[in-house]
């Protein structure tokens, strides 16, 4: 293992890190437009207050994972946050949730809890 977070785990922090990386920068080339003048060498405060968010479900795509002896559709939803229904409807071919075999590639759906955040500035 070298030290990096999995690869979806990546997917979720990058925007929040980039996020935050810029909302630092703006604060350090900025007084926040208030007026208020600041220290030389020091920050203007920053906004504790969540940003508005859109709701809308994130681009995540569907992950693909091969069928293991013993599997249960139940056991692999849990496994990745997601429903079995959830899982059923991103496999039509799948009639249910007892008709998985080893061996077999199903689309595992992005959890339904994880939303973009949209920024207004």
């Amino acid at each position: 293992m070298n030290g990096a977070p999995p690869r979806g785990l990546r997917r979720v922090l990058a925007p929040i890190v980039t996020l935050t990386i810029g909302l630092v920068a703006a604060a350090a080339c900025s007084n926040g437009g208030g007026g208020e003048s600041t220290a030389p060498g020091t920050l203007p405060p920053i906004a504790t207050t969540a940003p508005p968010t859109t709701g809308a479900p994130s681009t995540t795509v569907a992950t693909r994972y091969e069928v293991r002896a013993g599997d249960t559709l139940s056991a692999i939803a849990d496994a990745h946050s997601v429903t079995v229904d959830a899982v059923l409807a991103a496999n039509p071919e799948i009639a249910s949730a007892d008709d998985i075999h080893d061996g077999q590639f199903i689309q595992i759906p992005a959890p339904a809890s994880v939303t973009s955040l949209t920024v207004d500035q």
